[in-house]
């Protein structure tokens, strides 16, 4: 049902579409609601949205650099390799986790799973946010 509703197409209505608004009105605003999950080709779409604006080539795969997570995203960086190359201050990311996990892989961290938002090879920092909070399907 929520892919249905994802696939609307709010600037066509017809009388089906104005159906499911009606029987599902939770779910169709033009209002930014704030909460999650957030699907990860949004989130890459702003990412390469950013990135065609600033003529850098690796958008997509630039989501917590070009700053696309959402504010209420809790995002956390982990210094690949001790590093810190990019002075992100970030915790050591612990053995036993890739570090290079693609982004939308899942890495456990204290026993909590998480989804790679960004891995960024240059920087040596592996952006993840809770699994949770990110739908990688969508």
């Amino acid at each position: 049902m929520m892919m249905a509703a994802a696939a609307v197409d709010l600037d066509r209505r017809d009388a089906r579409v104005e159906q499911l608004i009606a029987a599902f009105p939770q779910c169709f605003s033009h209002e930014k609601t704030g909460i999650g999950p957030y699907p990860l080709s949004v989130l890459r779409a702003d990412a390469e949205a950013v990135a065609r604006r600033q003529r850098v080539t690796n958008g997509g795969d630039s989501i917590c650099s070009f700053e696309c997570a959402p504010p209420d995203l809790p995002v956390f960086g982990l210094d690949k390799y001790g590093n810190n190359v990019a002075n992100i201050n970030g915790q050591r990311l612990p053995e036993g986790i890739d570090p290079d996990t693609p982004q939308g892989g899942i890495v456990v961290l204290y026993g909590t799973e998480f989804v790679v938002l960004e891995n960024d090879m240059d920087n040596e920092e592996l952006w993840i946010a809770p699994a949770e909070c990110i739908r990688v399907d969508l």
